[in-house]
């Protein structure tokens, strides 16, 4: 945990430590505001796009022989998170927060990572998926319309 920002870098409220989910469910909390009302709404979208900084599900965290610290899997996501996604059952959840690419569908909702990186891991690649001419060429990239649902894969 010392090689992890997200434990040293961040100060809490006392009652509140990251290392036993209360800091995830507290942070769950502030998505509750409104959450219903998306609930009753969802099917009168032809389609939901949602977003999270964090990993909402274990498979699309990268394997542990390719991370660098290898227990960055324990700052990286939540199960609460994962319920609000699999709950809302959007089209596509864009995510974040572990720097790898990923275009995945898993149980009928597509989660993509498109990450830039830092400008370090650029230099060695940057992300690890491709979505047309992203990430070489640093402009927005269509991943989903009503119009047009072929998707791209790398």
């Amino acid at each position: 945990e010392k090689t992890i920002v997200d434990y040293w870098a961040t100060k809490w409220p006392a009652d509140l430590r990251i290392d036993d989910g209360s800091v995830a469910e507290e942070l769950d909390k502030l998505n509750a505001s409104g959450f219903a009302e998306a609930l009753k709404r969802r099917d009168e979208f032809h389609g939901v796009v949602s977003f999270s900084h964090f990993v909402p599900r274990l498979e699309v965290n990268p394997e542990k022989r390719y991370l660098i610290p290898s227990s960055l899997a324990k700052a990286v996501g939540s199960l609460h998170l994962k319920k609000r996604v699999e709950e809302l059952k959007p089209d596509v959840h864009i995510f974040g927060h572990t720097h790898f690419g990923y275009d995945m569908d898993v149980d009928g909702i597509r989660y993509l990572q498109a990450a830039l990186g830092t400008p370090a891991e650029r230099t060695w690649g940057g992300s690890i998926v491709t979505l047309g001419d992203f990430p070489q060429e640093r402009r927005p990239c269509l991943v989903w319309s009503g119009a047009w649902s072929m998707r791209h894969r790398s």
